[in-house]
């Protein structure tokens, strides 16, 4: 069962994202310069973990993730 405190933080995020002309479902690439302190979001059109491409099984894990 998700948290009261998850769903809200969710739907935070969802809000901002759209804000940013994100579409819910759309896949995003965060990335973090621990360096300089910036938090980069991009749309993940390439599907990459660490920037190498995902196999199909990463792929489908990550299509049927569930929150805990």
């Amino acid at each position: 069962m998700t948290s009261p405190l998850r769903t809200c933080c969710t739907q935070i995020t969802d809000a901002l994202l759209e804000h940013l002309d994100f579409l819910p479902g759309q896949h995003v690439m965060f990335s973090v310069d621990h360096r300089f302190g910036h938090v980069i979001i991009t749309p993940d059109r390439s599907y990459t973990v660490a920037g190498r491409p995902m196999t199909e099984t990463e792929i489908s894990q990550r299509n049927s993730l569930i929150p805990d």
